[in-house]
């Protein structure tokens, strides 16, 4: 690796790891960079003069490289009469036999080169030699291919070029052992089957080209002068303006899943603390007090700056772990819908276990579950025809342009009656190239949970989320464990295409956190909602018959410190004021919010406190 490599390696890696400490900050701006370069004149000296050399079977795989035979400090001439000849039938059948090469030894004038021949005195070969020029190239199993050296533009422009290869005969790099190889075919050395496949190289940039014509094209302009010609694209004036296209993120999806976990706080026992302990010193966790909720890469972690209990790190303190002990989720239709609905539609679908893997991989096969019957339905109901509407119609006889990105419509812009495919109703006139991108999103289910990036989003990764198999994931990180949103693409079907071949097709289920659009707490939130508003809340009386909508309009308190365990869920009272005590704000249970918390317990006619554990979720 390059000097130069190693350095933007090491801001690369400083960087990231600002990025990745929890901090939440991001890198602006670069003030300034302090470079010091020294112009290094060492390969010019390099001579190749190695007997017997093997190619690197990496290297001899590929088929572009000829290794020729030598007596030692001729390879250089071995290697140039190997690629000029290399059409010749009897060099293709025997390129390791000297004999075959002894015809054209005179092609090439070496008077007065000392042999090995090195770099520095290919200028002077060039001179000797007036048709042909020399481009060398390097090579390792690390860095690949690099350039050596290249002719001056006004002497390749008119000669015929002959790529050379200057190896390492030793991994020592030692550069008095080095071995000139001929290369037959420059398309095979660069071209790899990661993507850059039947790709067409110019040995002067290496730019690569589709096609031979292009290659072409190219090299009429790469060797007019010292500069590489690298064109460059400039777009035309309608397409200079860069605007949104995604039209189709902008209809509303059918469905939509609103989900929350609960947890277990159990407490940490001494194993699991030195284990964090370990954890917190690997990340270099940074010295700043927090009071927070903090998981690591393998549970989640209830930590405050406490000194009188805990394992301290610093000024963090580990007091408990979170399990996953409950995970409930509401189904929502979009309104105005034609057909019918679904079985778990607007019904509260809750799953507890006290294993949390269990009870995340029942979660998530629910989840599942219901995106299947999502899938089945938008095949069925989701392709409604437009309403006939007199006025629509008016409306979309006068428009004169899309409705989406408002061009004008024009004889090769086509005017297009966009209509909602769940209801039948008119939305507006829109080009044909808009009405193709706002399609409705059938194989789509978003999953909205509150605060996801900050809790739930550690709880899934750290119990079931691995174990789903076929789920391929895919995040937006923040930082290295703290995720904005998490995208999970499952096979649902497969189709047979008109060749017989067959496609498989993947439903996208997206996990978003609704705090990034609706930045405050529940409590906040469900008291700027009207009464008559809160429809799915209501709904929790066809389960709690008793609740009253005083009960359902504050957010209770709950005692989270004293559900450490399945068995606290089995006590047959409400636990005391003092249970309720949060030991993350060091703040206790006030008289009023206890109160509330009985009228409750008595409305939802809990007989065990399992049954107010499960309300959560469901509220």
């Amino acid at each position: 690796m390059t000097p130069l490599a190693l350095m933007i390696g090491g801001c690369e890696g400083i960087i990231e790891k600002m990025n990745t400490n929890g901090s939440g900050w991001v890198i602006v701006r670069v003030n300034c960079i302090d470079l010091n370069i020294a112009v290094g004149q060492r390969l010019r000296f390099y001579s190749g003069h190695a007997s017997n050399f093997e190619l690197p079977p990496l290297l001899k795989a590929k088929k572009a490289v000829i290794n020729p035979p030598s007596t030692g400090s001729d390879c250089f001439l071995y290697a140039c009469l190997a690629v000029l000849h290399h059409g010749d039938e009897n060099l293709r059948k025997n390129p390791q036999r000297l004999s075959t090469y002894k015809d054209w030894l005179n092609d090439i004038n070496l008077s007065g080169i000392s042999l090995p021949v090195g770099l520095n005195q290919l200028n002077r070969i060039e001179l000797l030699n007036p048709r042909l020029c020399f481009v060398v190239f390097s090579w390792s199993s690390s860095n690949g291919v690099s350039v050596l050296r290249q002719p001056r533009v006004e002497v390749a422009c008119s000669r015929k070029v002959v790529l050379l290869l200057l190896l390492n005969k030793s991994a020592n790099k030692d550069e008095e052992d080095k071995h000139w190889c001929g290369i037959v075919s420059l398309d095979r050395l660069l071209n790899s089957k990661s993507g850059l496949y039947h790709r067409k190289w110019c040995e002067r940039c290496l730019s690569s080209f589709v096609t031979d014509q292009k290659l072409s094209e190219h090299r009429d302009q790469c060797y007019r002068s010292n500069e590489f010609a690298v064109k460059e694209r400039v777009p035309t004036e309608k397409r200079s303006v860069l605007s949104f296209q995604n039209y189709f993120k902008t209809i509303e999806a059918p469905f939509a899943i609103y989900a929350d976990i609960e947890a277990f706080n159990s407490p940490l026992g001494p194993h699991t603390r030195e284990v964090m302990h370990q954890k917190v010193e690997e990340m270099e966790v940074s010295d700043n007090e927090q009071v927070c909720s903090t998981r690591s890469s393998s549970s989640s972690s209830h930590v405050q700056a406490r000194p009188d209990e805990g394992m301290v790190t610093g000024k963090t303190v580990f007091i408990s772990e979170h399990l996953p002990a409950a995970g409930g989720f509401l189904l929502v239709a979009r309104e105005g819908m034609k057909g019918p609905p679904l079985k778990d539609q607007g019904h509260v679908k809750l799953d507890s276990s006290s294993n949390p893997l269990e009870c995340m991989e029942t979660f998530l096969h629910e989840l599942e579950r219901v995106a299947r019957e999502v899938y089945d339905w938008n095949r069925r109901h989701s392709y409604q025809t437009a309403e006939a509407d007199t006025t629509a119609s008016q409306i979309f006889s006068e428009s004169s342009n899309c409705h989406y990105c408002d061009r004008q419509f024009t004889d090769t812009n086509d005017k297009h009656y966009d209509h909602d495919h769940l209801t039948g109703k008119f939305k507006g006139a829109a080009c044909s190239r808009c009405n193709k991108l706002a399609q409705l999103r059938r194989r789509f289910l978003p999953i909205f949970f509150h605060n996801l990036r900050n809790y739930d989003m550690h709880l899934l990764f750290s119990t079931a989320l691995g174990n789903m198999k076929n789920w391929k994931l895919s995040v937006i990180p923040q930082t290295s464990e703290r995720y904005m949103s998490l995208r999970i693409d499952f096979p649902i079907a497969e189709i047979t295409l008109p060749k017989g071949k067959k496609k498989t097709i993947f439903f996208t289920l997206q996990f978003l956190d609704s705090f990034q659009f609706l930045n405050a707490g529940l409590d906040k939130l469900i008291r700027n909602l009207p009464l008559q508003d809160r429809k799915f809340t209501q709904q929790m009386k066809s389960c709690f018959p008793k609740l009253t909508n005083e009960t359902l309009s504050i957010k209770g308190v709950f005692p989270y410190d004293f559900v450490k365990s399945p068995a606290n869920l089995a006590v047959t009272e409400l636990p005391s004021r003092e249970e309720f005590f949060n030991s993350l704000t060091k703040t206790a249970c006030s008289e009023e919010s206890y109160a509330h918390a009985r009228k409750a317990w008595k409305q939802i006619e809990a007989k065990k406190f399992a049954r107010l554990h499960a309300c959560l979720p469901a509220a």
